[in-house]
């Protein structure tokens, strides 16, 4: 079954080349029993301060064009997601999220 676990707060930063400003909330999701969802959920909360810093970090080298088309949000929602689970190794925890969710996002 999947379970989500929705990010505390808005993610915002400026876009490459100064050519606008990104704002995002997103929510990612893992495949596996309730129990083991609510565990894996309560430790990954702790790492959310370093996987914050690193998907601003992805955001940042984005355009306002690459991002106004739906192919550039699935690229961005893949390559946050590619970024979580890189960076969950790099913590020393399981890479277990399945996908990631932009449930809002302001582009200007």
């Amino acid at each position: 079954q999947h379970y989500y676990h929705s990010f505390t707060g808005a993610l915002a930063t400026d876009l490459k080349n100064s050519s606008g400003i990104l704002t995002i909330e997103i929510a990612v999701s893992i495949f596996m029993g309730k129990l083991n969802a609510e565990a894996y959920f309560e430790s990954f909360k702790t790492f959310e301060p370093a996987l914050r810093s690193a998907i601003l970090a992805v955001m940042r080298t984005k355009t306002k064009t690459q991002l106004n088309t739906s192919q550039g949000k699935e690229a961005l929602k893949l390559e946050i997601l590619n970024t979580i689970n890189n960076e969950l190794v790099n913590l020393g925890a399981k890479p277990e999220i399945k996908s990631v969710q932009l449930t809002k996002v302001l582009l200007i």
